[in-house]
C-alpha cells in the first residue's frame, strides 16, 4: 500500500509518497478551484494506487486545511490522519538552500518537499511505535 503526503496550501499543494519506510517528493499541485484540486489529487491517488493519506494541518488552522482532507478523505473514500504539519515549509526552505538549488526551482519544490517531511515524520513515528 502506498501512502500518500500532503502538505496543503491555498494555491498549492505539496504530494509525497511512500511505498515503504522513505517519504520521496512527488508532485505540486496549482490550483485556483477547490474543485479542481480535489480531482487532480483523487486522480493521482488512483494512479498511485494510495491507501491511506497523511494529511498535515497547521495549528492555528486559518488555511482551511483539515476541511479540505476531509474533504478529500470523503470523495476518495481514503482514510486521512492529520497531523501537525508547523513549521515544515521552513524545514523544507532550509534543505533546498543546503542543496544549492537555484531559487527559481525552489519555489517550485518547496510544496512537496514540505510534504515529503510531513510524511516522513509521520512514517519515522509509526515505525517506533509498531518496533515496541
Amino acid at each position: 500500500m502506498s501512502i500518500l503526503g500532503v502538505d496543503f496550501g491555498k494555491k498549492r499543494i505539496g504530494l509525497a509518497i511512500s511505498e515503504g519506510l522513505l517519504a520521496r517528493p512527488l508532485a505540486t499541485v496549482s490550483y485556483k478551484m477547490e474543485k479542481e484540486a480535489l480531482e487532480r489529487i483523487i486522480r493521482i491517488t488512483q494512479e498511485q494506487e494510495i491507501g491511506q493519506i497523511i494529511f498535515g494541518v497547521p495549528e492555528p488552522d486559518t488555511i482551511g486545511a483539515k476541511d479540505f482532507g476531509e474533504k478529500l478523505s470523503k470523495l476518495s473514500g481514503i482514510p486521512v490522519v492529520f497531523v501537525n504539519e508547523t513549521l515544515t515549509s521552513e524545514v523544507a526552505k532550509e534543505k533546498l538552500l543546503k542543496s544549492g538549488t537555484s531559487k527559481k526551482k525552489r519555489k517550485i519544490m518547496i510544496d512537496e518537499i514540505a510534504a515529503a517531511t510531513i510524511l516522513q515524520s509521520y512514517l519515522d513515528t509509526h515505525e517506533e511505535k509498531e518496533n515496541f
